[in-house]
């Protein structure tokens, strides 16, 4: 993404990564939408065997998220932010170390 924005886009790559990273941080609401997806038995049984799911789309007690509730990820801001400062540390260095463990290369 930071190669092609540096060849094709027009935005600096702070500017361009900054939305995302307030959106992370931030968290935005659930929709109704959502909030009835999420609360399907089988979605519910799929996000509780998944550590990263269960902790981005439950709650402290273990709930799905409900319509109006905010979800916010701030692991996902912080990693951002890692990026924005240096976009090549998602390739080299504990950053790159990091997302081959999480995906599990």
């Amino acid at each position: 993404m930071y190669q092609a924005s540096q060849k094709y886009g027009r935005l600096p790559w702070r500017e361009l990564v900054e939305p995302a990273i307030e959106l992370a941080r931030d968290g935005f609401e659930i929709s109704a939408a959502l909030a009835e997806a999420l609360d399907e038995s089988d979605i519910i049984r799929k996000i509780e065997k998944d550590d990263g799911l269960r902790e981005l789309l439950l709650d402290k007690d273990n709930n799905t998220f409900k319509e109006g509730d905010k979800i916010t990820n701030k692991k996902y801001a912080k990693t951002l932010e890692k990026i924005q400062k240096d976009p090549e540390s998602f390739y080299s260095g504990s950053l790159a170390d990091k997302v081959a463990r999480d995906i599990g290369t």
